[in-house]
């Protein structure tokens, strides 16, 4: 990567930095809303230990990074969508094209920066989760080093992949707010509903939530496919966005 690559990621970084509003909706679902269930867990816990397990441990850790996994979708919606598509939809890119640089280093460049604030915010969500499922856990089992790592990278490689994904078809749609609740539904409802129809067979192991399930170390019903096969569910939709979007950053008029 070149300087001028490095610049115009550096770029595209703050320019999604200075949607304030969209970063702190962003670290609210992200950040606020695990926060939140431990917080509310360790109160009612506190209140009557005997009904309520502790807010941390193992179980927590495994449950919060589940719904992590589902968050992810939406903030590398929020953010993928924005990169891919806010600079066409405010009429600048044409501008950026005319300065000479090379439409696949802009596609280029707004993707590596979605990845990088989408992952950034992701980790300050991890971060939140494995202290507070530690910090916790009272006297029930934690999670061990092993599987911190997993679920945590887990959690990291799916969101990138879903902020690849947002990205290169944002730039092929070229508007934000309905490709970005499409991906939100697709994600988060319509793939929890594909996973349990059992006829489909082995195709659902195509989808990117049944690939981050398995990476996180979740059984899938009705599904064995090694970690192998996840990461390449993963990578797969991830080129293919890319390539699609490279494709017509390249070709579209602007």
């Amino acid at each position: 990567m070149n300087f001028e690559t490095l610049t115009l990621v550096r770029m595209d970084v703050r320019k999604l930095l200075r949607r304030r509003g969209l970063m702190a909706v962003a670290l609210l679902i992200a950040v606020g809303s695990v926060s939140l269930i431990f917080i509310v867990t360790a109160i009612r816990h506190g209140a009557n230990p005997q009904h309520v397990r502790p807010a941390g441990g193992l179980k927590s850790f495994q449950d919060a990074t589940d719904f992590l996994g589902m968050i992810a979708v939406v903030v590398a919606a929020m953010i993928g969508v924005t990169a891919g598509a806010g600079d066409a939809e405010l009429g600048v890119l044409r501008d950026q094209v005319a300065t000479g640089r090379s439409r696949l280093m802009l596609f280029g460049s707004r993707t590596i920066a979605a990845v990088a604030v989408t992952l950034a915010i992701l980790a300050a969500a991890v971060i939140v989760v494995t202290i507070a499922s530690v910090a916790l856990a009272g006297g029930a089992p934690v999670p061990s080093l092993s599987e911190v790592v997993q679920r945590d990278a887990a959690v990291l490689a799916f969101g990138a992949c879903s902020a690849l994904v947002c990205s290169g078809v944002a730039s092929l749609v070229r508007s934000r707010g309905p490709l970005m609740a499409s991906v939100i539904a697709l994600g988060v409802l319509i793939s929890q509903l594909v996973l349990q129809i059992s006829f489909l067979g082995s195709l659902r192991e195509l989808l990117p939530l049944a690939a981050f399930q398995r990476m996180a170390g979740d059984a899938v019903s009705g599904l064995h496919f090694s970690l192998a096969v996840a990461i390449a569910v993963a990578v797969a939709w991830s080129l293919a966005a890319l390539a699609a979007g490279g494709w017509w950053a390249r070709r579209v008029e602007v």
